[in-house]
């Protein structure tokens, strides 16, 4: 049997991250599913095929902890087609929210296995901000942008922000050029006015909050210098995102004001203070093993017992009731396993490394604070953001393997 470390043939090693990097930059666009399931589904054919040629399945295999929570967490999903309150819609959920995120995560963990990968997959990612800012520039201009038409809406579109942001700091670390950096700064300016134009409140502090963990732990054994400077970026981030959210906050009341709405943004009256009550109450009545696999499944009622009935509010609105609603206490316990046996091992070896690992293990614990920060407020661990999740996941997953190179 050949060694298992022995790389795919040099056509798959060119043509696989080309059609991966593809994919990154179609996925946050509207109307390219057709696209995004050819170019995922021929990388990970030609992974398949490379390694039944070479036996050298190592790649493919993630880190034995995050196998067995990746092993769990699919078993649970799928036994609870036994119990799910509506069989077929959990049955029609299994290959866009299992199955796709987990050939996503397989493709970027075979892939990633030096720092360059990770430059293309962060370049693809400025690419798809870039692409999204310019269509909603060039809509605004033109009349006004319409967040449906290529963004999916303003939520996905916040949230795909969150976690794609960090990754132009990753680029700006490993590409000192002006050149190169004047043209991350373009793109992330555009990428903010852009945010700023979803009126989506919650991104804000987010953001800052994902600020300031990378740069205290990029200041962490520092010189004074940059410690200092360091502390002066979480401070400006921090006042900023402030004041962007209080303007948020703002230009939200004024617009219900203008067309006379009923309802006030402020947080006494927050629709999520009423959901969140029915979500638990409602998980109370299957605690252990949850509703079934999928959202449409376990959906609010269409006039729940407070008289919601906002077609909007078909889920709970923070990701981790809708997953023990779904999956119970069992597939929360999972879920929760998996998300710190992914963040474990980038806070401790990855930020005891020598660079660039210890620049990976900022970029990808600021993106799992994103993550959870975002998603506590509502729920976007679904459809191309879930295959984000999944891709990142897999390329932190590849960042801490003992044989990621050190050198491009």
């Amino acid at each position: 049997m050949r060694d298992l470390k022995a790389a795919p043939p040099r056509a798959v090693a060119a043509v696989v991250p080309v059609l991966l990097a593809a994919w990154l930059c179609a996925l946050p666009i509207r109307g390219t599913v057709a696209l995004r399931n050819v170019l995922l589904w021929s990388a990970v054919a030609l992974l398949i095929a490379a390694a039944w040629r070479q036996g050298a399945w190592r790649r493919l295999v993630p880190p034995r902890p995050l196998l067995v929570a990746i092993f769990a967490w699919s078993a649970w999903c799928i036994a609870s087609l036994a119990w799910s309150v509506t069989p077929g819609a959990s049955l029609a959920e299994l290959r866009p929210e299992l199955a796709t995120p987990l050939a996503a995560f397989v493709a970027f963990l075979a892939c990633t296995d030096r720092p360059s990968r990770i430059d293309l997959w962060s370049a693809a990612l400025a690419a798809a901000l870039a692409v999204l800012a310019a269509l909603a520039i060039q809509q605004q201009l033109a009349d006004a942008w319409d967040p449906h038409r290529w963004h999916v809406d303003v939520g996905y579109y916040s949230t795909f922000v969150v976690l794609a942001l960090p990754w132009l700091a990753w680029l700006a670390w490993r590409h000192r050029g002006i050149g190169v950096r004047l043209v991350l700064a373009a793109v992330a300016a555009g990428t903010l006015l852009t945010t700023w134009w979803t009126d989506n409140r919650v991104v804000w502090p987010t953001l800052a909050a994902m600020v300031l963990v990378g740069a205290v732990l990029a200041a962490r054994g520092a010189p004074r210098r940059e410690r200092i400077a360091w502390a002066a970026l979480a401070v400006a981030a921090l006042a900023a995102t402030a004041a962007l959210f209080v303007a948020a906050q703002h230009e939200r009341a004024e617009s219900l004001r203008r067309v006379a709405a009923p309802v006030t943004p402020d947080f006494a009256t927050d629709p999520r203070l009423r959901i969140w009550p029915e979500a638990l109450a409602r998980w109370g009545e299957r605690p252990v093993a949850g509703f079934g696999f999928g959202r449409p499944a376990i959906a609010l009622p269409a006039r729940a017992p407070d008289g919601i009935q906002d077609p909007r509010f078909w889920h709970a609105h923070n990701v981790f009731l809708d997953v023990g609603l779904q999956l119970g206490a069992v597939g929360l316990g999972i879920f929760l396993a998996g998300l710190f046996t992914l963040a474990i091992p980038l806070a401790t070896r990855g930020l005891a490394s020598a660079s660039p690992r210890r620049e990976i293990a900022i970029v990808g614990l600021a993106v799992l604070v994103g993550f959870v920060a975002k998603n506590f407020t509502d729920d976007f661990l679904t459809r191309h953001v879930a295959l984000l999740c999944a891709a990142l996941a897999g390329v932190l997953a590849a960042a801490m393997r003992e044989d990621f190179a050190a050198t491009p």
